[in-house]
C-alpha cells in the first residue's frame, strides 16, 4: 500500500504496511500524512543552506525511509541503509513511483559488533 504524502512540500509517495502490521510508524504515516514531521522540517533546514551536490543524506536504520525519500525529493542524494529486507524494499518501491530512483542508493546493512582486543 502507498499513500502521496501532500503535507510535504515537495510531496512524494511512500510505500507502507498495513495497519494491522505496523501499528507505530505505517499507522502514523496513514493516518496522519506524516511520521517525525519535526524531523523532516529539521532536515529540509538543515540541507537548504548546502548545496545539493556537496551533500549526501546518509539514513541509517531507515526504517520505510520518509526522512531518505524527503531529501532526495528535495534534490539531494541519499544512502538509505537499512537490514530489513522487507522495509528496504518499500523504500525502493516508494523511490521508484516517486521518480527518484537516480537519487537514492539502497543499501542492506545492520550493525556490527566490534570488540577489540
Amino acid at each position: 500500500m502507498c499513500d502521496d504524502l501532500a503535507k510535504f512540500v515537495p510531496s512524494f509517495m511512500i510505500c507502507v504496511y498495513e495497519k494491522s502490521r505496523d501499528i507505530f510508524v505505517s499507522d502514523g504515516i496513514l493516518t496522519t500524512g506524516s511520521w517525525e514531521p519535526h524531523i523532516s522540517v529539521l532536515i529540509k533546514n538543515l540541507l537548504q543552506v548546502h548545496s545539493k551536490n556537496d551533500i549526501v543524506f546518509v539514513d541509517v536504520g531507515a526504517n520505510l525511509g520518509i526522512h531518505g525519500l524527503y531529501a532526495a525529493k528535495l534534490g539531494y542524494k541519499v544512502w538509505a541503509i537499512e537490514p530489513q529486507t522487507d522495509n528496504l524494499v518499500k523504500i525502493f518501491r516508494s523511490a521508484l513511483i516517486s521518480g527518484l530512483m537516480d537519487r537514492i542508493k539502497f543499501v542492506q546493512n545492520g550493525p556490527k559488533l566490534i570488540i577489540n582486543k
